[in-house]
């Protein structure tokens, strides 16, 4: 019988025992190599686990899981997770999309057009991301992730498009990144994307604020770092502008530097 160990590896990986967990498995699909939900944990578990090669065995498993059981939504929601942190984003993208009509509406599916949103709007397909960030905010009105995620979204869609900072795009990207922030633990990203946009909107004080939360999370994140620097030399201080520019430049070649010397060592 496959199910004891498919429980007792349930409750491996729920402590984070993922070797343990792939051990058992290993032994239910000895026992039963067609128990959709062994394969499917499997999966979760080499994904999770995360050492060389694991990346493969996490899709191989789940692509049987998927085989084997018809419909299984938690199998594509892994598959789809596996294939993203991987960069294979379209076919990540296919396997969310896939999961979607098999979720009842609510939070189950907001948070799967969150996550196919996100991949969207981190390969540039704005208007694919912004109409699943708008599902997932419709959904769940009171997530602060999904808001901030449409509000940084809106803000790209509305660059491209030329549209002046007074435009309609941007105030509603305003709206959805002043949401986000009011969550107990905003992203730093969200929080610095809110300051860029209130200080083109010259309110110079709330710009500040929202900043200066950013900085204190992440004290070298280089857009919040520039955002502040603008903010300060519009104000006068052009020391503290200065010395903003120099910590962004820091901060972005201490970034770049171990790219660029793995680059010339392959080269060279």
């Amino acid at each position: 019988d496959a199910r004891p160990h498919v429980e007792l590896a349930q409750a491996l990986l729920d402590r984070g025992d993922t070797d343990g967990a792939i051990a058992e498995l290993k032994l239910a699909l000895d026992k039963r190599r067609d128990h959709a939900r062994a394969l499917y944990l499997l999966g979760l578990a080499y994904s999770k686990r995360g050492r060389p090669g694991d990346s493969q065995e996490a899709k191989r498993a789940l692509e049987e899981a998927l085989a084997v059981r018809e419909g299984y939504s938690e199998a594509y929601l892994a598959l789809g997770d596996a294939l993203s942190q991987g960069g294979e984003y379209e076919a990540a993208a296919e396997n969310y999309r896939s999961a979607l009509p098999l979720l009842p509406d609510g939070t189950a599916r907001a948070e799967v057009e969150q996550r196919l949103g996100s991949l969207y709007l981190s390969t540039g397909q704005l208007d694919k991301a912004v109409r699943e960030l708008r599902k997932a905010v419709s959904s769940d009105p009171d997530n602060g992730a999904s808001q901030g995620l449409l509000g940084q979204a809106l803000v790209k869609q509305a660059q491209r498009r030329g549209e002046p900072p007074s435009g309609p795009t941007f105030e509603s990207a305003r709206q959805c990144l002043q949401r986000a922030a009011s969550a107990e633990h905003p992203a730093p990203t969200i929080l610095a994307t809110l300051g860029e946009l209130l200080l083109q909107a010259n309110q110079p004080g709330d710009a500040e604020k929202a900043l200066t939360r950013a900085l204190k999370v992440e004290p070298e994140l280089v857009p919040a770092l520039l955002a502040l620097g603008k903010l300060r030399l519009q104000s006068g201080d052009v020391a503290s502008a200065y010395e903003q520019g120099l910590r962004a430049y820091a901060s972005l070649r201490a970034r770049l530097e171990p790219a660029v010397s793995g680059a010339l060592s392959d080269h060279f």
